[in-house]
């Protein structure tokens, strides 16, 4: 009897090592890690049961339920905060260069990753689960986003119909809607809705990175038959659609109704529920394509 106790605990502890992974219980031999993004929080937090590190603060935007109550740090370059929390791993933007030279002066391991495109958000993915140790689970996480992305593209994209064009706007510059924020090939936004059926209408100022900025004058000019604007919440989402139908009422997307205003702002962070989140998506866009 002693022996199978014995035994079962042995087990308990086994089990509850691997199920606490990258978590927010101090452990003598894990690796403090610090996140500076939403995409790279929630990347961290899907290899966390699997890696032995320790998140240990994340930028002020990260809301994951795995990070709740952590500290949450500015992103304005400033060090003394992150290097008070004494970390191994800060992971960020590859904007952030000022920043993470400081902090590799320091001998602190930085990850910078630019996450704007498809293959870029993959091989972020790669690279920080080989730095967490886990290698091999970027290849199972891989396999599964591959998986879900050919269903999508199996169900909604149709070889024998035309594509509906669509602008799809991130962002409004200023109050008056005169300036906005696209995307367009090879931005990871336009490979997401183009899955869900549709030709992404580029425009004259498309940068190589596929994010571009517009001008009302452009807007006009193009007429798109079909727009989708990413609100950040459901009262930007009835304000923005109420606004801009009274203001740009001769396009043509205004006179069918296909302006589409989605207010769930997880479609716009490149994290490992991308995919779940683009069939959502697909859903609200194309309600007609039914299971």
């Amino acid at each position: 009897m002693w022996t199978r106790r014995i035994l079962y605990f042995f087990i308990f502890i086994l089990i509850s090592g691997f199920i606490s992974g990258c978590n927010r219980t101090p452990q003598s031999n894990t690796k403090r890690v610090i996140t500076l993004t939403p995409s790279l929080t929630e990347t961290v937090c899907q290899f966390q049961n699997h890696a032995s590190c320790q998140i240990i603060a994340t930028d002020k935007y990260s809301n994951d339920s795995c990070v709740q109550g952590l500290p949450k740090l500015e992103t304005d370059g400033s060090i003394e905060s992150i290097i008070a929390l004494k970390p191994d791993l800060v992971l960020m933007h590859s904007s952030q260069s000022i920043l993470a030279q400081k902090l590799i002066k320091l001998n602190i391991d930085v990850g910078m990753y630019d996450m704007d495109t498809l293959p870029k958000i993959k091989q972020a993915w790669i690279e920080i689960a080989q730095k967490l140790g886990v290698p091999q689970e970027s290849d199972i996480l891989l396999k599964t986003v591959s998986e879900q992305r050919s269903v999508t593209i199996e169900h909604y994209m149709r070889p024998q119909e035309s594509s509906p064009e669509i602008l799809i706007i991130v962002d409004r510059l200023d109050a008056r809607m005169q300036q906005f924020y696209t995307a367009t090939p090879p931005a990871y936004l336009a490979d997401i809705v183009k899955d869900c059926g549709f030709s992404i209408l580029t425009t004259p100022q498309d940068s190589a990175s596929g994010w571009t900025r517009i001008e009302s004058e452009t807007l006009i000019l193009l007429n798109p038959p079909d727009i989708l604007y990413l609100a950040r919440n459901s009262d930007e989402a009835r304000n923005f659609k109420d606004q801009f139908m009274k203001q740009y009422s001769m396009l043509d997307a205004v006179k069918k109704n296909h302006l589409f205003v989605y207010d769930d702002p997880q479609i716009t962070i490149p994290s490992p529920n991308l995919f779940t989140q683009q069939s959502k998506l697909c859903q609200f866009l194309r309600p007609s394509i039914q299971n």
